[in-house]
Order: C-alpha cells, then sequence, then structure tokens
C-alpha cells in the first residue's frame, strides 16, 4: 500500500497569475486526413475540403481553414451552384454557406444526423434520428418528408431526380441487416432492392452511385468486412441482379466513393489497396485499371475537365478527367492526434507519426523536416515506438494486408532497422482476420531492442492483455490480464489492471500493484528519479517506486480534459490540457518547483505531448504538432545576458561532487541541489570567472540521485547526478 507523502500542490486557475509567453509555430508535413472534398462547378479553382475536425478553403494558391468552423466535427458536404455548399456535422447541425465556404450559418438543428445526399439541381436530402428531411434551394431551408423506420449510412438522388437510394442498416439493434433501399414517390414509400446474403455478414453501404442517364445502373462500396467478393457492387437492372466486381478490379478491398465522369466512365477512390481506379464500359462488362496509387483515396469530386480527390495524405487534382493526378497541399495541416497510437515515443529529435489512418507514416530525425514513407500494404497504424537505446530500430503495430491472387495474408507487427527508411512484416503466418492478433500498443526495451510487450485485444474477454516477446516480436506469451489502454515505462514497464496502476521491475516478466487511480487520463515515467506522473480528473500527481504520492497541480475549476502528461531527460514536467470553462494551456514545472509556469494556448490540444532535443510539441486538434522552442528547458548549457554557460560534469560521483562550469562572462549564481523527493538540500551563492571554474560540493551528502540547478538573471542550468559514496558501496 503507497501512503500519502507531503502534498505540494497549486490550483491552475491561481497559477494563470504566474503566465509564460512562449511562441509556436506549425510542425506538421503538409497533407493530412481529408474525408471529402467538393467544388461549385461556377468556381471550379477553389474546391472545400472536410475531415473530421475542419473545413479548409482553397484560395488558389493553397489551403485555409475556414475560421467559422473551428471544430464543428463534419459529417459531410455538398457542392451546390453559386458558391453554395451543405454541410452536417457531428454537433446536429446543418450548415449553409453561400460564399464558397468562407462563412457558415446554421440553417436546422436536427439530433443524431446520419447522411448527406448530392444536391440535384436545387435539391438535396438530409437522413436524421429516423427521419428523412429536403430541401429545394441547395441546403437554404428544409422540410420534415417522413419518418424511416432505418438507420441510415449513405443517400444518393438520381440525376433526373426520380428515384432516392438510401442505405440502410434495417432490423434490430443486436442484428442489423446492410440493405439498400429505393423511393419512387419522394421518400413516402420504400422498396428493399438488395439486402446481405444470408452467408455473409455485410459492413455498411459507404456510397450510392446511379448514372448520369438512368437511375437503374447502380454501384455500391461496402466496408472491409464484406470481404472481396461483395464490397463493390454493380446493378445494370435498377437492383434485380447484382453482380461483384472484385475480378474485374482485383485488389479494391475498401472502395470509399464512385464518380461517374459519363454514363461509360468511372472513378472509384479506393482506401484499400490504394488507389484511384478507372472504369470503362466494354458493352457487357466493366474494365477497371489503376491510375494512380500513391494514396489512399476516400472521395472524388468532379468539375468539367478538373477533378479532385480526397485522401489519408490529402488532396490531388486532375487536369485531364482522372487520368494523372499530383498533390495539392500548400498550406494544408490535417493530421489528428488525438490519441496516443498517431504518433510514437520520442528519442533525441527521432519520432513518428503514423496517421492512425492510411499507407503514409512520417519520420523526423531533425526536428525540423518530415519525410513520407508509403507502405501499400498498411491499412492502419495502431501504435509504434522507437528503441531508446537505438533510433535505428523502430516497430509499428496495426493491420497490413498482402492480396495476391484473391487471398489474403495479414500482417500485425512491422519493424525497421534503418531509421523508418524500409520495414519489413515480423509475422506473416496470418491468413484468416479472425486469427489475427490485434496489438494496441507496442514499447521496447532499452537494454535489448528484441525484448517487446504489447497491449493484445482479447475480444473473448473484452479487454486488452499485456504480452511479451523476447524475439523481436515473432512469439508472445501473455505475461498481464489487464484493461486499460496504457502500456509504458524504460526496462519498468506499467500498465493499468482495474483501477489500479501495476509495475514491472523485470521487463515484463512479472507484475505487481503499485498504486489506485480511479481515471487516469495519461501517465508519463521518469526513470531518473523512478516517478510516474499520472493526469487526473482531480489534477496531476506523482508516484513515487518507493512508496510516496504528491499531489503537484490542481485542474482548473470547471474541469479539463484531453490533459497530457511528458517529462523531458532534465526531469521537467510538461502538461497540456483544454479547459471546460477556460483557455487550453500548457504547463511547465520544473523538478524541485511548486510553482509552475503556464502558456495559454490559443488552440485545442490532444494527447500527444511529446518532447524532442530543444523543443516542446504540442499536439492540436485534427491538425497535427505545434512546436515550441521557447518552452522547452536545456540541460547543461544557456546563453543569457552572462553569455554562454556550459556546465561539464560526470553523471556518477564516487566522493564529494566536484563541478566544472565553462563561463564566457564572470557572474554570480546560485547553486541549488534537490533530492529524488524534489526538497531542496542545498542552496549557496558561487561567483563564475571567465573561463573554466570549479566547484567543490560543501555539504556531505548521502547516496542517491540529485538534481542541480544553477541560476542568475534568468539564466538557469539543469543537470543531474548520481552520488555513490565510498564507504558505502
Amino acid at each position: 500500500m503507497i501512503s500519502r507523502g507531503s502534498v505540494a500542490l497549486i490550483f491552475v486557475s491561481i497559477a494563470l497569475l504566474w503566465g509564460a509567453n512562449w511562441s509556436y509555430e506549425t510542425f506538421t508535413p503538409e497533407g493530412g486526413l481529408i474525408r471529402q472534398i467538393a467544388v461549385d462547378p461556377a468556381t471550379p479553382g477553389n474546391p472545400v475540403a472536410i475531415n473530421d475536425y475542419d473545413v479548409y478553403v482553397f484560395d488558389g494558391s493553397e489551403w485555409e481553414l475556414c475560421g467559422d468552423m473551428d471544430y464543428y466535427w463534419p459529417i459531410a458536404i455538398a457542392p451546390g451552384n453559386g458558391g453554395r455548399f451543405t454541410l452536417i456535422s457531428h454537433d446536429g447541425n446543418i450548415y449553409y454557406s453561400a460564399d464558397g465556404g468562407e462563412h457558415w450559418i446554421s440553417v436546422a438543428d436536427l439530433e443524431d444526423i446520419d447522411a448527406l445526399s448530392e444536391v440535384r439541381g436545387e435539391t438535396l436530402f438530409v437522413a436524421a434520428n429516423y427521419c428523412l428531411y429536403r430541401s429545394t434551394n441547395s441546403g437554404f431551408s428544409w422540410e420534415f418528408v417522413d419518418s424511416i423506420p432505418y438507420r441510415v449510412s449513405a443517400i444518393d438522388l438520381s440525376c433526373d431526380r426520380s428515384a432516392i437510394f438510401l442505405g440502410a442498416l434495417a432490423g434490430s439493434y443486436e442484428r442489423d441487416t446492410t440493405a439498400l433501399l429505393r423511393s419512387l414517390d419522394g421518400g413516402q414509400t420504400w422498396t428493399r432492392i438488395f439486402e446481405e446474403p444470408d452467408s455473409i455478414d455485410l459492413d455498411r453501404i459507404i456510397d450510392i452511385e446511379t448514372a448520369p442517364d438512368s437511375a437503374n445502373w447502380i454501384f455500391l462500396c461496402l466496408g472491409m468486412e464484406a470481404g472481396p467478393a461483395m464490397n463493390f457492387l454493380f446493378s445494370p437492372d435498377g437492383g434485380e441482379n447484382w453482380y461483384s466486381l472484385s475480378e474485374e478490379a482485383p485488389g479494391l478491398v475498401l472502395p470509399s466513393d464512385v464518380e461517374f465522369l459519363s454514363n461509360d466512365t468511372v472513378l472509384v477512390a479506393s482506401i484499400y489497396s490504394p488507389a484511384i481506379y478507372r472504369g470503362v464500359w466494354n458493352g457487357t462488362s466493366w474494365e477497371f485499371r489503376a491510375v494512380d496509387s500513391s494514396a489512399n483515396f476516400t472521395d472524388i469530386c468532379a468539375c468539367g475537365d478538373v477533378i479532385y480527390a480526397s485522401s489519408y495524405q490529402g488532396v490531388y487534382v486532375s487536369a485531364d478527367r482522372g487520368s494523372t493526378w499530383e498533390r495539392m497541399n500548400a498550406g494544408l495541416h490535417a493530421f489528428p492526434l488525438h490519441e496516443h497510437s498517431a504518433v510514437t515515443n520520442s528519442v533525441g529529435n527521432n519520432l513518428i507519426l503514423l496517421g492512425e489512418f492510411g499507407s503514409s507514416i512520417y519520420i523526423t530525425h531533425d526536428g525540423a523536416s518530415w519525410e513520407e514513407r508509403f507502405l501499400p500494404e498498411l491499412v492502419f497504424a495502431e501504435g509504434g515506438h522507437i528503441a531508446p537505446s537505438d533510433p535505428e530500430i523502430a516497430y509499428i503495430c496495426g493491420i497490413g494486408v498482402d492480396i495476391t491472387d484473391s487471398s489474403w495474408v495479414f500482417h500485425s507487427i512491422y519493424r525497421s532497422e534503418d531509421g523508418g527508411e524500409t520495414w519489413v512484416p515480423v509475422d506473416t503466418s496470418f491468413t484468416s482476420p479472425d486469427s489475427l492478433p490485434q496489438y494496441d500498443r507496442i514499447v521496447i526495451s532499452p537494454s535489448n531492442p528484441n525484448v517487446l510487450l504489447s497491449l493484445w485485444w482479447n475480444p473473448s474477454e473484452d479487454r486488452e492483455d499485456v504480452y511479451r516477446s523476447n524475439d523481436g516480436g515473432h512469439n508472445w506469451t501473455p505475461v498481464l490480464e489487464a484493461t486499460g489502454d496504457f502500456l509504458f515505462g524504460t526496462d519498468t514497464f506499467f500498465t493499468m489492471k482495474g483501477e489500479s496502476l501495476w509495475v514491472s521491475y523485470d521487463t515484463g516478466v512479472t507484475w505487481s500493484p503499485l498504486a489506485k487511480i480511479d481515471w487516469p487520463w495519461d501517465m508519463a515515467y521518469d526513470p531518473h528519479i523512478a516517478c510516474v506522473y499520472v493526469a487526473e480528473y482531480f489534477g496531476v500527481e506523482r508516484i513515487s517506486l518507493n512508496g510516496q504520492r504528491d499531489t503537484l497541480l490542481m485542474a482548473p475549476y470547471g474541469g479539463w480534459e484531453d490533459v497530457s502528461v511528458a517529462v523531458a531527460e532534465n526531469s521537467v514536467l510538461y502538461v497540456s490540457y483544454n479547459s471546460h470553462e477556460g483557455p487550453s494551456c500548457l504547463i511547465r514545472l520544473k523538478y524541485g518547483e511548486t510553482i509552475p509556469e503556464i502558456d495559454t494556448i490559443d488552440f485545442r490540444t490532444e494527447r500527444s505531448l511529446r518532447i524532442l532535443d530543444g523543443a516542446v510539441l504540442v499536439s492540436e486538434s485534427g491538425r497535427g504538432f505545434r512546436k515550441s522552442e521557447d518552452a522547452y528547458l536545456g540541460l547543461k548549457e544557456h546563453s543569457g545576458k552572462s553569455g554562454k554557460v556550459t556546465l561539464i560534469n560526470p553523471t556518477i560521483y564516487t566522493g564529494r561532487p566536484e563541478l566544472t562550469v565553462d563561463c564566457e562572462n564572470p557572474d554570480v549564481y546560485e547553486l541549488k541541489i534537490f533530492n529524488p523527493a524534489g526538497r531542496m538540500v542545498l542552496s549557496e551563492k558561487i561567483r563564475l570567472k571567465r573561463g573554466v571554474n570549479r566547484i567543490k560540493v560543501k555539504r556531505e551528502l548521502p547516496s542517491g540521485l540529485y538534481v542541480l540547478l544553477l541560476e542568475s538573471k534568468g539564466a538557469e542550468i539543469r543537470s543531474r547526478f548520481v552520488l555513490l559514496r565510498e564507504d558505502r558501496r
């Protein structure tokens, strides 16, 4: 049982009086996850794009965020004519823009909006809360049509407006049936023209598309669970007969959108295999070929000869009706970092941005630029880790698929030994998705990069268990039945089991409970002082492995959310959070001090706070990282009013410590030393001369780990050392 130690706390709302003023710059690759693209035929050079967070407008040279729609959680967008656009949102509103997407107003407040059709003439439909609504003026006003007894995943209105199609989840909540419904009387009555076969459990219908001159030619895109034989279907006779296009479009596992260019030519956006396919009707059947395979494509919008496509890698444009494509991502930063799985740990300036969905990963080795690596077989990444002892070695876990001759081979772990340049699947024996282990987190031992720990989803027990591998991920052994989604540490590892934090001191072989934690938001471990920092609903506390708990920060009035904690090499704690009733903030708390430095930030943050060598990375919701170099507190060097000051000292002392300091200009400094509990055990003023100074610590100190602070006129240097007294070794 851990006993409560001394409590040194401060309320964050009061601590705002000690405000910092750090600067932040965008530090994210151009591109990112774009769900849908729309363009007004009157202004083909100014498309509008949406993702799960924001609306972006292209001004002719680069993308700009629409300020009216910050964090409105869009679902779908439809272009009208004359600069008019309609957008549905997870907040239950229908939004309307009359100026090309620059400004938006709410025109209807509904509940549980599901789907939005394309605009045909001035008419479009919305399905919401088991009801169908219609607009006849491009989305400016809406009228109730009728109740519908189904949840809806997709809507299509035929080009001649004679037929409405609904992708429906029909049946009971426990056992839904995927079906396609058609109405020929404006939504008053419905006929089921397709439903899943009894032998196949289909995913929802993602897209419905009918030919320009015939509502009887129908394409259906279904989810990945449908399998390669049922995920892409075509009917030439209004749903009387359906044909799988798996042989005509091999490798097309997850189609997301179909766009007719003419009655006999279509483009298909495919998330997996990543490609845009071009299909041509030869008089008796469809023939498909991939015209671009460089992205996971999500949506296509045609506007004459100019065609746009959205993807998990940003936006693409074609000026030759889909034959060739190029990226147009200038100014676009749309990376969701709302979970730890979207980004690895940082080692020095090495960091890997996984993006969570899609086949691209992004790597920085210098903390200043990004390189993209494209793994076409990678469907999505759940987590990743860089080896602390060797940043050339890294692992990612998720789902990868190799498709050869209609057979699927699944992978769940990939390894790189060249800093992320190339990736090789570790386990290659899975041919059934039901047998594929689902790893949600993976961490590497600092002492042996072949020792791995991972959270492995156990569907039969509805929990995540901890597994351990000694051979680089080829073979795994269960070591702990867990229930949380935390797995972190060095060779001392931590996870959650029930409402308790568990610890392993032997690289994950055996585990024991450490502390009861009610509701953790985030956690980080500092091996230098053997403490875990835990962000909880009430604040941030520090839990020592020796049994002491200290509450360091209290949450602001009204509470906080999306709290993230990270600890730097010099044991400085950083905390980012969003407040329910106040601004978002970044906090810096130096080890041994009780008063934090707090900076209010003008963007929403997420739980992906990272520390590079020389910068703090704060995640911005849906957009990527913001980098702050002046929020970072260096370890052993400072350039200030006294010139450059460098602390040169060993990590371990066996006798009384003697510090070596190189100073450019003479000055008076204050030397402070703190023990592992954060208590100051020494404070004295010293005068530094120009050049090399040697300072003997006058006080006898017991063996242990210490943090050293040298400060003067706003300049400060932090370091740490271990003292091993010769008479106690």
